[in-house]
């Protein structure tokens, strides 16, 4: 069985005094401590609807894909945004916002729980059997979803953007069938158009052999192990940083932001 994410965001805006220049200098500064104090963080309110952002799923299916399996795509509807959030099951992604599913890269943080201070409209949310129905009615309309049943947290996304600025990589492995190795190899290494965990019930063998049996005028078709080295932003996906930047426009600052989620297994 695999493991999916639930997710909500939540923003918040400081609250300030009309014309106050202290407050002004203070952001012109970028002084968080001072901003801190003089106009605090008002309460957090659950965004029912972000920016429209790329659709991830026509990332990874083309149109005659969709219209053979389901008329349009299931994310969309064939309009190629979307306006919820991030939901894709990408395992490195998991790895990195909470340790669920993958230890490639440290968490950025273990599971926290719920925040204390979440909305009341996320409180329904989470109390809600099934998924909750907003009552945003706009152009793409939307969809709140209800939550999973583990590994509970919450990040700002000033916490997100400051662990993918620090960088860091990692080294894959993953079963490629013949014709992906042909490919992989003529590429010169990185990253196989696609891989497998595991392989059963096919012939394996190892890259020597692999190698030597495409120099054949009928290589046949077997499964071999690669590797490559993956970075961090790669690895957690372009998706998920089309997500985070509809969540900045929507935010405007990363520390009025956060990603609230949780997991099902």
């Amino acid at each position: 069985m695999g493991t999916d994410i639930h997710m909500w965001v939540e923003v918040r805006e400081r609250g300030r005094s009309a014309g106050d220049a202290r407050v002004r200098e203070a952001e012109r500064r970028q002084d968080r401590a001072a901003l801190d104090r003089l106009a605090p963080w008002g309460p957090w309110r659950l965004l029912l609807a972000l920016p429209p952002w790329p659709c991830a799923w026509r990332r990874y299916h083309d149109d005659a894909e969709f219209t053979a399996e389901h008329g349009a795509c299931p994310n969309c509807g064939g309009k190629g945004i979307v306006t919820g959030c991030y939901s894709e099951r990408r395992y490195w992604l998991f790895g990195v916002l909470a340790g669920v599913r993958s230890d490639r890269y440290p968490p950025i943080a273990n599971p926290r729980d719920w925040p204390q201070d979440m909305s009341d409209e996320l409180r329904k949310v989470l109390d809600w059997d099934g998924a909750y129905e907003s009552t945003h009615d706009g152009p793409y309309g939307n969809r709140v979803d209800g939550p999973g049943d583990h590994s509970a947290s919450w990040l700002l996304v000033a916490e997100i953007l400051d662990y993918v600025g620090r960088g860091g990589s990692t080294t894959h492995e993953g079963f490629v069938s013949s014709e992906v190795y042909a490919k992989w190899k003529a590429a010169g290494g990185g990253r196989p158009q696609e891989w497998c965990g595991g392989v059963g019930g096919a012939e394996i063998i190892d890259n020597a052999e692999a190698d030597r049996r495409l120099s054949l005028p009928d290589p046949g078709r077997w499964y071999t192990l690669v590797e490559w080295t993956g970075g961090l932003r790669e690895d957690m996906g372009a998706a998920f940083f089309d997500f985070l930047q509809a969540v900045l426009q929507a935010a405007g600052d990363p520390h009025a932001a956060r990603l609230i989620f949780n997991f099902d297994s």
